[in-house]
């Protein structure tokens, strides 16, 4: 694991509501500075990832931190996910590995797939 850098993380402060009319609006997100290495994927986590989110062309990295990161899905449960904000780029925090739940682990490992434009969240960077 590289050296671990002041990162951006954009969290979810408002959260996103239905219309009368069924459209969504996004919620709103502030950023928070943590420590963290960003890494790029191995070829066996790209092809995970890919299997996993039904594509072919996954971008992603992997995120070492000691931070805890909201995923957009938790214990079966879909909510709003925390973004990266790294080399001008947001990546959404898609999954977390199994390996931070063992206690003498003292980082955890999560996994964020690039967004485009169109989905980055509501952000003074965007």
């Amino acid at each position: 694991m590289g050296f671990m850098t002041k990162t951006t993380i954009y969290r979810c402060t408002t959260a996103g509501v239905y219309a009368t009319s069924g459209s969504f609006s996004g919620g709103t997100y502030a950023p928070i500075i943590i420590k963290a290495s960003v890494q790029p994927l191995t070829g066996g986590e790209r092809t995970t990832l890919n299997e996993k989110f039904g594509t072919d062309t996954f971008s992603g990295v992997k995120i070492y931190t000691r931070s805890e990161l909201i995923c957009d899905k938790q214990n079966g449960v879909m909510q709003e996910a925390d973004y990266l904000y790294y080399e001008g780029v947001f990546w959404k925090i898609v999954s977390r590995d199994a390996f931070d739940s063992i206690r003498e682990m003292k980082h955890r490992k999560y996994y964020a797939m690039e967004v485009a434009y169109d989905d980055n969240p509501k952000t003074s960077a965007s």
